[in-house]
């Protein structure tokens, strides 16, 4: 009883310390924007006295530069696909995967209205998968948004990580439906569509245990401690 008093005590110090330091962050990271917004508020008032002597030769080049863009393409194109590049690959292994399987869901949805008793059987499933990864997307979301300081303290958000396994184990049970039901159908690209579902599904298993490993690996002063109260 002692032990576990003074295991909780030391905790609440420590969390009170980390929040002192994060408060202390963010007063500084609120005045050092302050500054930034005074000196820009300076800059914007000669860059406007500058601006109307420019703006007679940006006139006269106008034209010149849109034939330019027409040949080289439009800049704002090519930042759409920076931009969309960029996205792809702020995301995870385990959400890209996650998106693969979102797209048989849909598939398997098709398959549902027009086979009958056991498609609908295939659409319940379908259904299933699609509340499940919803559930996952929202556990990564908090993993990712964790506060760095906290999380070098306490580390990951363990309670997340154990919803995400529990979670990989109902897709394990939503697999083994979907290969009994695909040996039910009749139509062959029905069939396939339902082996390339499991494989995805499989893929997105393997990036998520993947995921939970390194989210697991990262170092933390008082990581163990926080793990272990979370089984």
């Amino acid at each position: 009883m002692k032990k576990q008093s003074l295991l909780l005590t030391s905790l609440f110090l420590v969390v009170l310390t980390a929040i002192s330091f994060d408060v202390y962050a963010q007063q500084q990271g609120q005045s050092e924007n302050t500054n930034t917004n005074s000196n820009q508020n300076q800059n914007q008032v000669q860059t406007e006295n500058q601006g109307d002597e420019q703006n007679l030769e940006i006139t006269n080049e106008f034209s010149e530069s849109e034939k330019e863009k027409e040949k080289q393409g439009s800049p704002s194109a090519k930042k759409k696909k920076e931009d969309s590049k960029s996205d792809k690959s702020n995301k995870s292994k385990a959400e890209e995967h996650m998106s693969e399987v979102a797209k048989y869901v849909q598939e398997l949805k098709d398959i549902g209205e027009k086979n009958g008793g056991i498609g609908q059987q295939v659409k319940e499933v379908a259904q299933q998968q699609e509340n499940g990864n919803k559930k996952i997307e929202e556990d990564l979301e908090i993993i990712q948004s964790k506060n760095k300081v906290i999380r070098f303290l306490f580390g990951t958000d363990y309670k997340a990580l154990r919803n995400i396994e529990k979670q990989m184990e109902q897709n394990k049970q939503r697999i083994k439906k979907l290969n009994e039901l695909k040996t039910q159908l009749e139509n062959e690209v029905d069939q396939d569509m339902l082996y390339q579902t499991v494989t995805a599904i499989k893929q997105e298993n393997t990036a998520l245990q993947e995921e939970i490993q390194n989210e697991e690996g990262k170092f933390s002063l008082f990581g163990w401690l926080v793990k272990f109260f979370a089984k």
